[in-house]
């Protein structure tokens, strides 16, 4: 599911960048100012619909209406069935292994690409912005 957030979430960014949202902004409103983090210890409470019941009726409205018609909802289904399966059959296990015992260089290669997404100068100047101190 965590593959899913993360490219759901920066596909996301990296539209609203496009379309002339600032990019500091967009980070701000998709997670920066902990409402996202809020929802899911909401959903972990109440439960996951449950959860809408603390927003707006406006944004119930527009998730509710328009959270069926993503168009990819059968792709998702083919990435997890192919992600359990490498679980399942061990070839993730085996990749990982493989990877660590070459000294991660797959997974270095897949932090620096993270690390230099925009993302990352969106998030440094919200938190200038809001004098909020980087860890």
């Amino acid at each position: 599911m965590w593959p899913l957030l993360f490219r759901t979430w920066t596909s996301a960014f990296e539209f609203l960048v496009a379309k002339g949202f600032p990019p500091e902004m967009v980070a701000l409103e998709m997670y920066g100012s902990g409402e996202a983090a809020e929802i899911f210890r909401e959903m972990a409470r109440v439960g996951f619909f449950k959860q809408t019941r603390f927003h707006s009726q406006t944004s119930q409205y527009g998730t509710l209406s328009r959270a069926s018609a993503v168009p990819f909802a059968k792709d998702i289904s083919e990435f997890m069935d192919k992600a359990l399966a490498g679980i399942r059959n061990g070839k993730f296990d085996a990749e990982w292994r493989s990877e660590q015992a070459a000294g991660y260089p797959i997974f270095k290669k897949l932090r620096a690409a993270a690390d230099t997404h925009p993302i990352n100068q969106a998030e440094e100047e919200m938190r200038r912005l809001l004098r909020i101190k980087s860890e």
